[in-house]
């Protein structure tokens, strides 16, 4: 034992002293509050006298969520937004990406200035700024399409139904464009110009170079702005907060606000936090589903 000691203390530990700080901040900032989630998760937690009681109830949590409507609800509305976000964030991200490569001089300075603005803004700003955009009774979006001849009145865009989720993945996808237009330009900047010389000399055209040439060679950035942008519409709180809490009808409810619902309006930590779990998984089978996708196409190439 004194020898076992002795080697130890002889050892070189400046690589772990190095290693501790972040191995501290990562024990108490994410496996403690994982743990803690887990159990509140498979607790029935109650207030007596304001003071918080757990009591194990195994997956009773989890079978009472999934017996209510509104959280089947919530799982449409996330899978919708979340497909959305992500298709919109790509066609337009891309769009602006191959505009900023081409762009020469000052002008391609002032477009990249430019088109970071958006994601420059907090979501709680963003959220501010999308509601007086969507006034029913004053807002510009109205403005513009009534004078565009799209619509004959304004429209309550935040307060109908059928209109305040795809008013809200529109403005999440505008705050959303910047990040993944930055990923991509970074990814075109660096393509090889003789594929495209050879694929020219080829007689491949527009079309044909950019899905034989772009969409191949950038497409390991492709796969991970998916991913980073299925984890983070998955958690969109902020901006659906800000515009409609979840309304009108629960139309734009997501499993990120309803968590935060059964939370900390109605005091139901324990089912928010199997919400929360819930969410985790669809993050997850989102994850999988992404990669999987990728490594079909690889094989298919």
């Amino acid at each position: 034992m004194k020898t076992d000691i002795k080697q130890f203390l002889r050892k070189d530990h400046t690589r772990s002293l190095f290693l501790a700080p972040a191995l501290i901040f990562i024990a108490l900032f994410i496996l403690y509050p994982l743990l803690s989630s887990v159990v509140l998760a498979l607790s029935d937690i109650t207030f007596p006298r304001g003071v918080l009681t757990t009591k194990f109830s195994g997956f009773k949590n989890f079978a009472k969520i999934l017996k209510q409507e509104i959280f089947w609800t919530c799982v449409k509305n996330t899978v919708v937004f979340v497909i959305c976000r992500i298709t919109g964030t790509f066609v337009m991200g891309l769009i602006v990406a191959m505009i900023v490569v081409r762009a020469k001089g000052i002008m391609s300075h002032i477009l990249k200035t430019l088109f970071l603005v958006p994601w420059a803004l907090s979501d709680v700003v963003n959220g501010t700024m999308w509601d007086w955009m969507y006034n029913g009774k004053y807002g510009i979006i109205n403005e513009i399409l009534l004078k565009l001849h799209l619509i004959d009145q304004y429209q309550p865009w935040l307060s109908m139904g059928k209109t305040a989720l795809w008013a809200i993945i529109f403005a999440d996808v505008w705050k959303s464009v910047p990040f993944v237009s930055l990923m991509y330009l970074a990814a075109l900047t660096n393509v090889d110009r003789n594929l495209y010389e050879a694929a020219e000399i080829d007689g491949a055209g527009v079309v044909q170079r950019f899905f034989s040439v772009t969409i191949p060679s950038i497409k390991p950035i492709i796969v991970i702005t998916t991913v980073i942008q299925s984890m983070w519409a998955l958690k969109v709180f902020d901006l659906i907060w800000v515009l409609t809490k979840g309304g009108p009808a629960n139309s734009t409810m997501t499993l990120a606000v309803l968590a935060y619902r059964e939370s900390f309006m109605y005091t139901r930590i324990g089912s928010g936090a199997a919400i929360a779990y819930m969410l985790c998984l669809l993050t997850l089978i989102f994850i999988v589903s992404t990669l999987s996708l990728s490594r079909l196409g690889g094989n298919e190439d």
